[in-house]
């Protein structure tokens, strides 16, 4: 559950895709986010009761005191968050996976990073 070690950032995978652009492979996309979000990220799949597919980044727990940043969503430290198994790297049916993973990163998102991110993809995501 978020909001003791960690705060978590969900940003929409629309935006994500068209900050990142297109990638041949899953490799080379996770390479290419590693390089920008610079800490642990997971995809998750459009669950029931959600609008889109997310991407969450685990940043520092102080910055969920004052995370504001439009088109993400912090998630509630009072509300458990799934989070994927520590081997789970692949795309499932179900479920999360990691594409940057607390291992390959050893440090938490950084706040400019995730907001630089989402910033770059929502005009072209939004057809702005």
């Amino acid at each position: 559950m978020p909001g003791t070690v960690f705060s978590a950032v969900s940003l929409p995978a629309g935006a994500v895709h068209a900050a990142i652009g297109n990638w041949r492979t899953l490799n080379q996309f996770a390479e290419h986010l590693t390089s920008v979000v610079d800490g642990p990220m997971f995809y998750r799949p459009r669950t029931r009761g959600s609008d889109d597919d997310t991407y969450t980044g685990l940043v520092p727990y102080s910055v969920g005191r004052r995370w504001v940043v439009p088109l993400t969503t912090l998630e509630p430290a009072d509300r458990p968050l799934l989070i994927p198994a520590p081997d789970r790297y692949a795309p499932e049916r179900t479920g999360p996976w990691w594409v940057v993973s607390v291992e390959e990163s050893k440090r938490f998102c950084s706040t400019q990073a995730l907001t630089r991110l989402v910033n770059a993809g929502r005009g072209r995501w939004l057809g702005e």
